[in-house]
């Protein structure tokens, strides 16, 4: 190996690291670095592709993709599906083909599994959208649920997206069956984990969860639909734990509770609380989902005015929670209690 061989490869393995440790500054500037030495390098164009995306360039990211598949077509699956995922219809099938086709020539370990299965689940999403009104649609939506399935049964993703087959067939008693077979894989841990973190002072959002955060949001709003708000109550308390700053799971509790309240009015106040935090994080973090705040807007709508009765009372928890007074009587009358 050259001088410049090695220089490009350290440079690579630096952006590479770099990335691990959301330093992408620093990432960025190895890349540059890597491509004036060989500017047709595909490592260094797939890792540059994915800091276009994580900066919101995203046609700069996809001819930065297609350059490393034209000089590397059969070595590399990742850089076809982060393709695909910026490509829709029938050009996103062929290119997810495509990555399997490279995929499977792997050794099947459980990191090529999993990035199998899940190149699966994508492609039976296409199917149940941009693909829908293809007249095979149903049978190859089943068909890759099952390759899915088959190529890795303990992935919570293939299970959830079996369940949001069903219930689209309106097979809702094989949906929640799905459904639940997919949250025992992953949401008991996740549990565990923000438990533990929230002993140790900290939540690391990388090692909390090995189901990605889109995928989570996904299976509230099936439980949702499956009418299992107790699942999706646990999934956002999770979530809000791990990052209190995001409005979508804020969003998902209120409108879990505003659910609940159409068969029991007292889970109308929480569902005010959490709508209305809603809009408070919005204000200090927004979001670009402006249908959602919409939504929000018009179930506090439906909910109607909080009662005089109750805004008092969330006023006195509020006023004493504020108040380090209340917080040293607390101790000491467990104290007392305790000696007693």
């Amino acid at each position: 190996m050259g001088r410049l061989d090695r220089t490009r490869t350290r440079l690579r393995n630096n952006a590479s690291e770099s990335i691990n440790r959301y330093d992408y500054f620093e990432a960025q500037g190895c890349l540059q670095k890597a491509l004036a030495i060989n500017n047709d390098h595909p490592k260094a164009l797939e890792l540059s592709a994915f800091l276009l995306l994580e900066g919101g360039e995203v046609e700069k990211a996809g001819e930065f993709l297609n350059k490393a598949i034209a000089i590397q077509p059969e070595v590399g699956y990742e850089k076809y599906f982060t393709l695909a995922q910026l490509s829709s219809g029938k050009e996103s099938l062929d290119i997810y083909s495509k990555g399997i086709d490279v995929l499977t020539r792997l050794k099947p370990d459980s990191e090529n599994i999993r990035a199998l299965s899940n190149a699966y689940v994508s492609i039976a999403e296409l199917y149940t959208t941009d693909l829908c009104d293809d007249p095979n649609a149903e049978k190859e939506c089943v068909k890759a649920i099952k390759s899915s399935v088959d190529a890795d049964g303990e992935n919570p993703e293939a299970l959830q997206m079996k369940a949001r087959f069903h219930l689209i067939k309106q097979e809702f008693d094989e949906a929640r069956t799905a459904m639940s077979a997919s949250l025992a894989l992953w949401l008991p841990a996740y549990e565990n984990v923000i438990s533990n973190n929230q002993e140790a002072g900290s939540v690391d959002p990388v090692e909390v969860c090995a189901v990605p955060y889109e995928s989570r949001i996904a299976a509230v709003k099936l439980c949702l639909e499956l009418e299992d708000f107790d699942s999706a109550t646990r999934i956002c308390d999770g979530m809000v734990e791990e990052d209190d700053t995001v409005v979508d799971t804020w969003y998902l509790l209120g409108w879990t509770y505003q659910l609940r309240s159409t068969n029991d009015e007292d889970y109308k106040s929480n569902a005010r609380y959490y709508l209305n935090k809603a809009k408070v994080v919005h204000s200090s973090n927004p979001t670009p989902d402006l249908q959602m705040m919409e939504h929000i807007d018009e179930l506090l709508s439906e909910l109607g005015p909080e009662p005089e009765e109750d805004k008092e009372e969330v006023n006195d928890v509020e006023s004493a929670i504020d108040n380090p007074e209340n917080w040293e009587t607390s101790d000491e009358e467990e104290e007392d209690q305790m000696d007693s």
